[in-house]
């Protein structure tokens, strides 16, 4: 199986990586992962084809 994702991983402060979020922008139609599920979850509730996505999920590594 073909991995058609690409990934982008970036090593270095915090204050580095949060100047290079601008980088890795698009305009999708939702703001937020947790706006997606909730509408994804609402139309599986109420039985409706769900075919938005994000072409971006941003995880930012909270531990270091």
């Amino acid at each position: 199986m073909e991995d058609k994702r690409k990934y982008h991983i970036i090593v270095g402060s915090k204050a580095y990586f949060d100047s290079k979020l601008s980088s890795f922008s698009e305009d999708d139609e939702v703001n937020t992962f947790l706006e997606l599920v909730k509408l994804s979850d609402t139309a599986k509730q109420n039985r409706l084809i769900f075919d938005q996505y994000a072409s971006i999920l941003i995880v930012k590594n909270m531990a270091l």
